[in-house]
């Protein structure tokens, strides 16, 4: 604990850590945009490594760290480009060409009616009579229902192609898939059979998350309808494919999307349910919030460790461990922090749009939300009921998120929605609601699964209402209108 307590102080203590940050971002670009070759980096990195600590003491070593970590933010992406020749992306051309490869399934597969998805990590390759062997992840499109697991080792025949970029869209579809270090697709037609080969080298941490998901799934879609369990699943599990497209762009026109991705709001709901079960447990202090910490961990995994599931988890363990040492840690000190591990494991992230908008709304609320409070309560809050002061902190909030994040909406959909900012006061109170309603089932669902048609009943009546209340926002005069 008291290593703990050092590096908290450690970390509050850098007044610069979210310039740090910002600089680390501004070199993930400028390598992005100039491609300054990585010797020259490398070298220069240690040059201004060693001047830091001889100028330690010196305040000109501030500006040799932030400079530094320009240079690391290019080193760290730098490196995602260096691919070695057994990689798979070596023997993938933009023409399709017809192969085997055998792997194994890395990642929680999508599977329909008449398709299944999944990330594969390729071991080997056969191509034109050869065989190579292989490295690197592929995403595999299966043209029927195909009941595959995380971890099953496989056997594929299709063909292999390079990312395509859709037409009429602004989405960066390739570099979407690239920043997840996916650069080659494999697609295999309905009638190409496919062989198993047993399970693969099994990460038991990820395989547990995935076998409850897959549990939690079933419960979910066993006693509820199906627009309902596909809510769910996107607000508790992360798995946004269920949902019909025309109430994907119901919630897009109300700006109310982001309920369906799984962020700070969702984390720190379950962070809550959590720590009242264990209160309920009589579970003391301590040992309840580090449980809470392992579970929100487990959790980042149960989701798919998206950026924003991540941030948030990060940000959460942090406020529970400065509670645990009776210490406050600033929220942008935080989120700096979370934002630097994200992007140390994987820079491209950065260019990520999920990463743009997660990160994009909580600066906007750490940062503009104070500045939008003092103008809007010296004009017309000062003296008002406490509850209308609440509910003016909370348009506050809605205002400086929506604001934050308007410019990444205009560019990737190319739509303004100002009924976000009334929308967001009703619908996200109301989640917390819908998404305790949702947990309670899966966990009766789990325990006492005969008992799970009753708690059915509130869940399905939670989501009916929340659609009803974004529709009623969608109609709006001027809610919505494209570019």
């Amino acid at each position: 604990m008291r290593q703990l307590s050092i590096i908290l102080q450690w970390i509050d203590r850098i007044a610069f850590l979210p310039i740090f940050s910002l600089c680390f971002c501004s070199g993930i670009c400028l390598i992005k945009y100039t491609h300054i070759p990585f010797l020259f980096l490398y070298l220069f990195a240690w040059i201004l490594l060693i001047i830091s600590f001889i100028f330690i003491r010196h305040k000109v070593s501030i500006w040799l760290l932030l400079t530094l970590a320009v240079l690391l933010g290019g080193l760290f992406l730098s490196n995602t480009y260096i691919l070695h020749f057994p990689h798979i992306r070596n023997f993938t051309f933009y023409k399709s060409e017809a192969v085997t490869v055998r792997g194994v399934v890395s990642s929680f597969p999508q599977i329909k009616p008449n398709f299944s998805s999944f990330v594969f990590n390729a071991q080997e390759l056969t191509w034109a009579g050869k065989i190579y062997p292989v490295c690197g992840k592929v995403l595999v499109r299966i043209f029927r229902k195909e009941n595959v697991s995380y971890a099953d080792q496989l056997i594929l025949a299709g063909r292999l192609f390079r990312p395509y970029q859709p037409k009429h869209t602004r989405f960066p579809y390739r570099d979407y898939l690239e920043n997840q270090d996916i650069y080659s697709i494999l697609t295999v037609s309905k009638n190409r059979a496919i062989k198993y080969l047993g399970k693969g080298e099994i990460n038991p941490f990820k395989f547990s998350a995935y076998k409850i998901r897959k549990k939690s799934q079933d419960i979910l879609f066993d006693n509820l309808k199906p627009t309902q369990a596909g809510i769910f699943s996107a607000m508790i599990l992360g798995e946004r494919s269920k949902i019909a497209l025309g109430l994907r762009r119901l919630f897009l026109q109300t700006g109310t999307m982001h309920i369906l991705a799984i962020s700070g709001l969702h984390v720190g709901i379950v962070a809550f349910i959590l720590d009242l079960l264990l209160k309920v447990l009589r579970i003391r202090r301590h040992p309840r919030f580090l449980a809470i910490i392992i579970l929100l961990i487990f959790y980042c995994f149960l989701t798919g460790a998206r950026p924003s599931v991540i941030r948030a988890a990060i940000m959460a363990i942090v406020l529970l461990v400065g509670f645990l040492l009776h210490r406050e840690i600033k929220a942008s000190h935080s989120l700096a922090l979370a934002g630097l591990i994200i992007l140390a494991v994987n820079p491209r992230q950065l260019f990520n749009p999920g990463f743009q908008l997660s990160f994009a709304s909580v600066i906007s609320i750490v940062y503009l939300s104070p500045v939008i409070k003092r103008l809007f309560n010296t004009a017309k809050v000062q003296g008002y009921a406490a509850i209308l002061q609440f509910a003016s902190q909370c348009f506050c909030v809605s205002l400086a998120a929506w604001l934050g994040v308007l410019p990444f909406i205009i560019y990737y959909f190319k739509i303004v929605s100002p009924v976000t900012i009334l929308a967001n006061l009703v619908v996200v109170p109301y989640l917390s609601l819908v998404i305790a309603l949702g947990f309670s089932l899966l966990f009766i669902g789990i325990i006492f699964p005969v008992l799970a048609p009753i708690f059915a009943s509130p869940a399905n009546l939670s989501i009916v209402i929340l659609i009803q209340i974004i529709r009623l926002f969608n109609q709006i005069p001027w809610a919505y209108f494209y570019l």
